[in-house]
């Protein structure tokens, strides 16, 4: 990381800002504050301090800080458009909430010098850590594909991008620049199973490229020319001319392959049994993939004809040509104790329930 000991004309705001947000309840970190001194550096061969880093390219717009009233860590991020407020305000309106509801939570908003801001939690990318147990893997897809039905019922088309509330996962927090690390120097983070603390909360975030469609999920404008979303690979995206698309459909590819496919099914052994969701879902031809409503409802399906302990207390283990980037990986010591303890459960019906 490249030592910047100037603030960047994009973090002027944040550093005019710093003691409005302080009064508001919201502090930044040190690099913020008006009267900011770059820590010093003793020998070269330190590691570059955290307030000695910009905020990253493209990403001025939000900024992390800590609530005062609970010490809880935050981040603070601008609205990016007026759609994305009028997406968040349909998908937070108190006449149409559901436990299914998987939109990030909007703690707080604020209004500074003509900006508006929104709160919300500090999340995380939602495979980082690793998962563990098969019946991790599948709590997280089954509340990504119960957020995805949520927003279709209400003609909002997403374009994925998920993140995860690790707050009971990683109880130190960690910082925004090293992720890997709590102080952003040394501190490594340190972090529990999911099964351990309970599920977890996984969320759709980023709604600048949402959009509703009121008139239904088939409607005139919901067929769209150019491309979008994380997942530049869908077969529609191949087109010679100008790529065209139905925002749902494309929706649904997208959560089928980069989520399930590429986070899950070439991630982990063990999760072969969702093939037919993905395939469903990935389908080269648009109108035949199934809407958000079938691919919930056949992954309940193939859920339930898993047996409850193993599902329970199966372990899974990477495989080991996986190029996820994340870090850290599972540890040695998972895998060996994954590969013994699947072992037995293959070869001694006792560990089974009948």
């Amino acid at each position: 990381m490249t030592s910047t000991l100037e603030i960047t004309p994009k973090e002027r705001f944040w550093v005019d800002n710093y003691h409005t947000l302080l009064a508001a309840g919201y502090q930044l970190r040190p690099r913020f504050h008006p009267e900011w001194k770059p820590s010093p550096i003793k020998h070269d061969y330190e590691i570059v301090p955290e307030d000695h880093v910009a905020l990253f390219f493209r990403h001025e717009h939000l900024n992390d800080a800590i609530r005062i009233s609970d010490k809880y860590h935050v981040m603070l991020r601008f609205y990016n458009s007026d759609t994305e407020k009028i997406v968040l305000d349909e998908l937070r309106n108190p006449e149409a909430q559901s436990p299914h509801n998987r939109t990030v939570p909007i703690l707080d908003e604020l209004e500074i010098d003509g900006t508006a801001i929104f709160v919300m939690p500090f999340l995380r990318e939602f495979d980082d850590p690793p998962f563990l147990r098969r019946s991790e893997c599948l709590e997280a897809i089954r509340q990504i594909l119960q957020g995805l039905k949520f927003m279709h019922d209400k003609n909002i088309a997403h374009k994925a991008n998920i993140m995860m509330d690790t707050s009971s996962l990683i109880p130190t927090s960690f910082s925004l620049i090293r992720p890997w690390t709590t102080d952003g120097l040394y501190k490594m983070i340190k972090y529990r199973s999911r099964s351990a603390v309970g599920p977890m909360n996984y969320y759709f975030i980023d709604f600048e490229t949402a959009a509703i469609y009121p008139k239904g999920q088939h409607s005139p404008d919901s067929f769209r020319f150019g491309r979008a979303g994380q997942d530049k690979t869908p077969p529609e995206f191949a087109k010679p001319v100008i790529p065209f698309y139905q925002a749902f459909k494309l929706d649904i590819y997208q959560v089928g392959n980069h989520v399930l496919r590429q986070c899950f099914l070439e991630t982990y052994d063990g999760l072969e049994f969702l093939a037919p969701l993905v395939e469903k879902m990935t389908h080269n031809e648009p109108w035949e993939r199934i809407n958000a409503a079938q691919a919930l409802a056949l992954f309940e399906s193939l859920v339930s004809d898993l047996d409850a302990r193993t599902l329970r207390m199966d372990y899974i283990v990477e495989k080991p040509d996986h190029d996820q980037p994340y870090f850290p990986k599972q540890s040695r010591r998972h895998r060996r104790k994954a590969k013994l303890y699947n072992f037995l459960l293959d070869k001694f019906s006792c560990l089974k329930l009948k």
